[in-house]
């Protein structure tokens, strides 16, 4: 058990943690200096097109999303197994703070993960080059919000009932 101990704390400093401390700073609302931000370097496009500002400005609310979604996943879980549902229905509800420590590490990887694959609309606008860059922008940001909303939820539907 030791072992397993010392492991979560190794993977919380050595990658959680950083990345915790920037998703809580940009749902604050505060906006990293000029170069500090996790990813910069491989989504900042070559042109100065304001395409880079648009999508980080998008990042705080999509992160304050993602958050609200990943406590009502949490309470969703939680409220499958207290109700007996699907896999659940001849298991005794027993809640554990460590097993709710180890789901919220896990949701922090998921965070991580969502803000990497954000990216994704930002790279596809600098390669494709859109005529219609703003209604390009709502589109792509409202495919990977609500793909990113939906996920946690998807999984864990998943996990309970299939």
């Amino acid at each position: 058990m030791g072992v397993l101990v010392l492991f979560m704390i190794a993977i919380l400093a050595a990658g959680i943690f950083p990345l915790s401390l920037y998703l809580v700073r940009t749902i604050r609302g505060e906006r990293p200096r000029e170069g500090h931000t996790l990813d910069e370097e491989f989504t900042r496009p070559l042109s100065k097109d304001g395409a880079f500002e648009w999508w980080e400005a998008q990042r705080g609310p999509f992160n304050r999303s993602l958050l609200l979604a990943g406590i009502m996943a949490v309470l969703l879980y939680y409220g499958i197994i207290e109700s007996g549902l699907g896999k659940y229905r001849f298991a005794a509800f027993e809640f554990s703070w460590w097993a709710l420590f180890f789901q919220i590490v896990l949701y922090l990887i998921y965070m991580g993960i969502a803000n990497l694959l954000y990216n994704a609309g930002m790279i596809v606008e600098s390669m494709r080059k859109p005529l219609m860059a703003m209604d390009y922008r709502r589109r792509a940001y409202q495919l990977i919000f609500w793909s990113g909303m939906a996920a946690p939820f998807l999984f864990l539907l998943g996990l309970a009932f299939f």
